[in-house]
């Protein structure tokens, strides 16, 4: 079966459009190895393999040589794009860039108690949205920064800071949650303290936009009332919600 190229772009995307990783099945289809083998190596299911090679075979991308084993026709590949990788180290600014756009319609909340929940569920998840981004961004920026030392912990912590931890470990637990080390027992205050921290914070210099230690304190101590309203599910009041919005955003633009 001889396909223009008009054909086969269009047999390509209906091809990706049902196996989005039909490609990589495809690279792997060379006339010896069988769905189940490939399947193996790529370590998805042969329920996926299986069809998207037949399918493969069927648009002009493959032929089949034997039960279970096909060959891709190489010079047909090129017609099929590559499968888009997720960007996993995006920038803080794209972020507070992605976050900072319109919320979706509120949404009705139902509750059998006499609860006044008007205005305040959507404006306290946008909070608590920012909340996240922020502590774990000083986290991992804390992490970046410690990396290549191998007991920063012990080395690079103030000592009340590893005492709360401690405390903070047996009191809650998060035993059904993953966690990456001590930092993911740790609050936005002593985020702060372990970043200003006296022969930590020259080594921070590098990944911020500004050198005064000072205004990084005064910018992260602001939000830290409405960080504790937030994190006990406390509503906010009036112009809060947005000026807590305003100084978590201050705090991320802070890093490069």
């Amino acid at each position: 079966m001889v396909l223009d190229s008009e054909k086969l772009e269009k047999n390509a995307q209906t091809l990706q459009k049902r196996f989005s990783n039909a490609k990589e099945i495809l690279q792997k289809a060379d006339g010896k190895k069988n769905y189940q083998k490939i399947a193996e190596e790529l370590k998805i299911n042969t329920k996926i393999t299986s069809p998207a090679l037949s399918l493969a075979k069927d648009l002009g991308f493959a032929e089949k040589i034997k039960p279970g084993i096909y060959k891709k026709i190489t010079k047909n590949m090129k017609y099929i794009p590559n499968k888009k990788k997720e960007n996993k180290n995006i920038s803080v600014g794209e972020v507070v860039k992605r976050f900072s756009k319109k919320r979706s319609k509120k949404e009705k909340i139902e509750t059998p108690y006499s609860l006044n929940f008007k205005n305040k569920v959507d404006e306290m998840a946008n909070a608590y949205k920012w909340l996240f981004i922020t502590e774990n961004t000083l986290r991992e920026l804390i992490r970046k920064v410690f990396s290549l030392e191998k007991n920063w912990w012990d080395n690079r912590v103030p000592n009340d800071v590893k005492k709360k931890v401690e405390e903070a470990k047996i009191i809650s637990s998060y035993d059904d949650a993953k966690r990456k080390d001590e930092l993911d027992y740790t609050h936005l205050g002593q985020l702060k303290v372990i970043i200003t921290k006296k022969g930590n914070w020259d080594l921070f210099l590098p990944y911020l936009k500004k050198r005064d230690k000072d205004t990084f304190k005064v910018d992260v101590e602001r939000v830290i009332p409405s960080r504790n309203s937030i994190s006990h599910c406390i509503a906010l009041v009036g112009d809060d919600y947005k000026y807590a919005e305003m100084r978590f955003k201050a705090i991320l633009n802070l890093i490069k």
